[in-house]
Formats: structure tokens, C-alpha cells, sequence
């Protein structure tokens, strides 16, 4: 939810949210929003442990946090695999573009089809925390994406269903492990574009 006295997070903040998906199935995800400040960059392998998917944010309005992006994945991407050892799925969201006038995406699309390809993203999106827009689009693309990943991998240990199957506890999926080593695109018009990256 958003709030206009919303601060820094400070560590790590964590929500919980209930999507109705297909078939009568509802969804429940655990969401940790990990503090983005250098301080905390030693505290994120104990935040990891059993994600089975990430949105990495950045500052529309801020150049400087669009180019931290390589290095949170890759911290991602070094501290917590699948288990058959590829990465966790992962999705760039580029957030408050309410702040910016309206029109084409802030950074060209084309580029942002080929950073997401470069680096792993499985697809990218411009939101805003304020009106909610792309936010759903983000989260349905990689939750679509966890659970793809879920029947691939196995049965067994995946998905923890409860109600005969009506019900998909995402936080429970167990396919994934940590490391001891330390996409449709969109626009702000149309956030639900199903062109670009990595679809």
C-alpha cells in the first residue's frame, strides 16, 4: 500500500498479498522488500533463503539507482538458485513514472529488451507505488512465472496446495536453495503491453 509518510526501508520490510489467479486458485505471496542501501548488502543472503522469484526495482528519477541494477542481480543470482541451479526468475521494475510527464517509457524500449535479455531479467516494467499502475502486470508475469517453474521442476517439493488445490502458497514452494559462495515490456500508457523482452 502506499503512503505519502512512506520511509527508506530500513533492513527489510514484509507484506503479504492474496491474488485470485485461474481455475479458482488463489495465490498467497510472502513480499520482502530488502533495503537497497550499501549498508545492507551483508544482510541479504538471510532474506533470500527460499525466494523463488524477485521484482528488482529502481528510481525512474534517480539515473544513479538504474545503474545498481546489474549489481543487485547479480548478488541475486549469487546467493539463491533453483534447484536445478538456475537462477531464480527475475523482473525489472522501473518505479514511479507518476513522477515523470506522460508519454513514451522513460528509457527506450529496444534498449530495455536487450538489457533484459543481457542480464537475466525475465521481463521489464515501468510502475508507480502511487496509482498502482504495472504493479499487478509485474507481479502476475513473475508469479507466472514461479509457477511454471514449479511444475518443471517437479511434483514433489514444489507448490504446497492446500483446499484439494484451490489454493497456491507461494511463500511454501521449496525448489529452490541458497549459495554458500558469496520480458513484455511497457509503456505508461499501456502497462499491460505484451511486446518486448524475454516474452
Amino acid at each position: 500500500m502506499y503512503s505519502q509518510a512512506y520511509k527508506s526501508t530500513v533492513g527489510v520490510d514484509f507484506a503479504l498479498k492474496v491474488m485470485k489467479w485461474k481455475d479458482g486458485i488463489t495465490i498467497r505471496l510472502q513480499l520482502w522488500d530488502i533495503a537497497g542501501q550499501e549498508r545492507f548488502g551483508q544482510m541479504t543472503r538471510v532474506y533470500y533463503k527460499d525466494a523463488v522469484g524477485a521484482l528488482l526495482l529502481y528510481d525512474v528519477t534517480q539515473p544513479a539507482s538504474f545503474q545498481s541494477v546489474k549489481k543487485w542481480k547479480l548478488d541475486v543470482d549469487q546467493k539463491v538458485l533453483l534447484s536445478d541451479d538456475r537462477p531464480i526468475p527475475c523482473v525489472l521494475v522501473g518505479n514511479k513514472i507518476d513522477l515523470l510527464p506522460p508519454g513514451p517509457p522513460a528509457r527506450d524500449s529496444e534498449f530495455m529488451d536487450s538489457y533484459c535479455e543481457e542480464n537475466g531479467f525475465l521481463a521489464w516494467f515501468e510502475s508507480s507505488a502511487k496509482t498502482g499502475q504495472g504493479v499487478e502486470a509485474a507481479i502476475k508475469r513473475l508469479v507466472s512465472q514461479i509457477i511454471e517453474n514449479s511444475s518443471v521442476i517437479g511434483k514433489s517439493g514444489g507448490a504446497s496446495n492446500n483446499n484439494n488445490s484451490s489454493s497456491i502458497s507461494i511463500s511454501q514452494m521449496k525448489d529452490v536453495r541458497t549459495t554458500g559462495n558469496s520480458a513484455p515490456s511497457s509503456n505508461r500508457n499501456a502497462s499491460n503491453s505484451n511486446s518486448g523482452c524475454c516474452s
